[in-house]
């Protein structure tokens, strides 16, 4: 049986989906939240990784930024948090009306991550 706290770095490492990490979230997390779990720029490199290769879904990026930036449960590494931060609040807006979200695009954001910079839209 998985802790809490394993279960949501397996998330983080996309080795789990959503579904399965609802299970390990009943009870007391507070120690979780008192030291979140780190997200550094090569987990979202990651994520869009598998997305360049056709093995995640738009929907799964998007439940994974929605996971991971609106819980609080995981925290930006420091050094890398404002290059991290950028591409988030753009993969967060995949599902909505006009917004493209692409191979190109993912690449971009994987190019702005390895150089621990800010991505920002025209």
């Amino acid at each position: 049986m998985l802790t809490a706290r394993a279960a949501l770095e397996m998330f983080r490492d996309m080795k789990i989906s959503l579904t399965p990490l609802r299970n390990y979230l009943d009870g007391d997390l507070s120690d979780i939240i008192a030291k979140p779990v780190i997200v550094r720029s090569e987990n979202v490199i990651e994520l869009l990784q598998l997305y360049l290769d056709n093995q995640i879904s738009d929907q799964t990026i998007l439940d994974w930024v929605n996971t991971i930036w609106f819980t609080d449960y995981f925290e930006y590494y420091t050094p890398q948090a404002d290059s991290i931060a950028s591409v988030m609040t753009e993969l967060e807006m995949i599902d909505e009306d006009g917004y493209i979200f692409n191979k190109e695009i993912a690449n971009i954001f994987i190019k702005v991550l390895r150089n621990n910079a800010e991505y920002y839209s025209t």
